[in-house]
């Protein structure tokens, strides 16, 4: 690769690192998701270590993490006993689905959370305010799930028709 691209690649791999732990992954799954992005073909356990410069197996944990999730997929070469993985080919859809997934979640656990709040007649008087604020509150993060949910609920229709046009 020519040293701007190099450059460029290693910008991205840190930027998704951090992007990836704020979804609750490890930094290296970013950026092994980095690494197969540019990746022409599937890529080694042993190459993705060298690239990485990390332990094989943080980086087998973490392909199997990214496997399980659904961003990656193993496959095999013929006649090599090796695992080698690459970007699904549907890899957009898959991270849009999960977006969409947790938002339902999010609506769902909202929904349960405010239907287990205690009758209001059995709450003392001096923790009344605490419970009217924080119920409200409560109700509008719900609002504001729901209304996103409305919002993008067909939107993986939407993109597989634009994704195969």
């Amino acid at each position: 690769m020519s040293n701007s691209m190099d450059q460029f690649c290693e910008k991205l791999q840190n930027r998704m690192a951090v992007d990836f732990e704020k979804d609750m992954f490890a930094p290296l799954a970013g950026r092994i998701i980095s690494q197969l992005i540019f990746a022409t073909e599937p890529m080694s356990l042993t190459q993705l270590t060298d690239n990485l410069s990390v332990s094989k197996a943080a980086v087998s944990v973490q392909v199997r993490i990214l496997e399980k999730t659904g961003l990656c997929v193993r496959t095999a070469k013929t006649n090599d006993r090796k695992d080698y993985y690459a970007i699904r080919d549907d890899f957009s859809t898959r991270i849009m689905n999960m977006v969409m997934e947790k938002t339902r979640e999010n609506v769902t656990r909202l929904q349960e959370i405010l239907s287990e709040f205690p009758d209001r007649k059995a709450i003392d008087q001096e923790e009344l305010a605490a419970y009217d604020i924080g119920k409200d509150r409560l109700q509008e993060i719900l609002e504001m799930h729901s209304l996103f949910w409305e919002r993008i609920s067909d939107l993986d229709e939407v993109w597989e028709r634009k994704r195969h046009r």
